[in-house]
């Protein structure tokens, strides 16, 4: 939490905290919303269950080896280290308490919890998978894009 040091109408200095913004999820809506605020006098928390922003257009190029896994799947901390008012939090949001404005985040079974005062969303959506998972693939992870590199001839 970052502590501004301002004046108060008598001149006396005076700490402000400042605007703690939590962003849930790091795909692309996650992702443009931290670089929208990056100028924005307020604290960014970034909270994603991986250590990387996916860009799922380009896994095809991963399972023909055009590219490599770093290439479609940087680092999130690596994509906003320009941003001095954001930090990455690796875990899971298992909990959003409105009333205490906070998020309880699970990381590897620790559990914490990050006070907020404007809270975004953006967690994406899920794919539909039927039981008949032998018959196709669906590149929607690396992992996938990874196996399927590995089983073409």
């Amino acid at each position: 939490m970052a502590i501004d040091l301002v004046r108060s109408k008598s001149g006396a200095a005076v700490h402000a905290r400042r605007h703690q913004v939590v962003i849930v999820g790091c795909g692309f809506g996650g992702l443009f919303a931290a670089k929208t605020l990056r100028r924005a006098d307020v604290e960014i928390t970034v909270i994603d269950r991986t250590n990387h922003h996916l860009f799922q257009p380009l896994l095809y190029q991963l399972a023909t080896g055009i590219l490599s896994e770093g290439d479609i799947a940087p680092p999130i901390r690596h994509v906003l280290r320009h941003q001095r008012n954001t930090h990455v939090v690796l875990g899971e949001v298992v909990d959003i308490d409105l009333d205490a404005r906070q998020v309880t985040v699970d990381t590897l079974g620790q559990r914490s919890r990050i006070p907020y005062d404007s809270l975004i969303v953006a967690t994406g959506a899920s794919q539909f998978a039927d039981d008949d998972r032998d018959l196709d693939y669906r590149l929607i992870q690396v992992g996938i894009g990874t196996q399927l590199t590995n089983e073409l001839p």
